[in-house]
């Protein structure tokens, strides 16, 4: 009798932490694809900016956009550099409560 309890014991240890397990993969699925998508986000306003036929003035500029049902709010600066012709772009993208889930950094000709 107390080897099967002790088995039961077991087993019922053994079988929460693989159900522990499966949660912790599902959480991490979820933060993949948010990061995913976040750099789809990222890249998309990048190449707005790269193929806009002016270059982008410098300072803040901040919007949002949906995507997947979701709404990511996507912030650029632009800054000047050394060379006068270059302007580096840093585009972040923030998905609710997260926080900065992606970011992408670019350099964009004046001319």
């Amino acid at each position: 009798m107390a080897e099967v309890l002790v088995s039961l014991s077991v087993f019922s240890i053994a079988a929460m932490a693989l159900l522990n397990l499966k949660g912790e993969s599902a959480q991490t699925v979820g933060r993949l694809e948010a990061r995913a998508l976040a750099g789809v986000v990222a890249e998309n306003r990048m190449i707005e900016l790269m193929s806009a036929r002016q270059a982008p003035g410098l300072g803040v500029r901040r919007g949002e956009v949906r995507m997947a049902g979701r709404a990511w709010a996507w912030s650029e600066t632009v800054f000047a550099t050394d060379d006068a012709d270059l302007r580096r772009v840093e585009i972040s993208v923030e998905l609710g409560d997260e926080g900065e889930v992606a970011s992408l950094t670019a350099f964009r000709s004046l001319q």
